[in-house]
């Protein structure tokens, strides 16, 4: 399913992914729609955020770990892993607080109580966070549960808000 982020109210930025073909983006900034690949890497699930300079940030499932890369330099770079599983990992979102810290959430199976596939759990990070290289924060940890599909929220490091969908197994 694809996200989009507006840049003003005339210049859409669209992203999505497809398991086989990578994480994709596509805008009319131009006057004329362009298409990029980002990377080949995407399974799927993704999270994208917008900081206060027009910066377009993301964060991508790659199998066993998440990726995060940014439009910083004017292209669309991956800069570096912010964690990696015992096994798959699955959807993520990503927000930017009033102070452009990013927010990251996504959920793996297997890394403390459950397993795959019955189990996950749901997983919280920050740049501050992955930048001081501290793995990301369980949040939910719940034994026979499969926490899946979070979304997130922050207005500052304090007010932080992560939802998800509790599946039963």
């Amino acid at each position: 399913y694809p996200k989009i982020l507006l840049q003003g109210l005339n210049y859409p930025h669209i992203f999505w992914s497809n398991y086989s073909f990578g994480f994709h983006h596509a805008t009319n900034f131009s006057g004329s729609w362009v298409t990029d690949l980002i990377t080949t890497i995407g399974w799927g699930g993704f999270g994208v955020a917008k900081d206060s300079q027009n910066n377009l940030h993301f964060a991508v499932i790659n199998g066993d770990s998440v990726k995060y890369g940014n439009n910083s330099s004017g292209n669309f770079t991956v800069e570096k892993i912010v964690a990696v599983h015992a096994v798959i990992c699955g959807e993520t979102d990503l927000a930017i607080d009033d102070d452009d810290l990013l927010h990251l959430t996504y959920y793996s199976f297997g890394d403390t109580v459950n397993i795959w596939p019955d189990n996950s759990e749901i997983f919280y990070s920050n740049n501050e966070l992955w930048d001081a290289n501290l793995f990301p924060q369980n949040i939910s940890q719940n034994a026979g549960e499969k926490d899946i599909y979070p979304g997130i929220a922050a207005f500052g490091i304090e007010t932080i808000f992560v939802g998800w969908t509790k599946m039963d197994v």
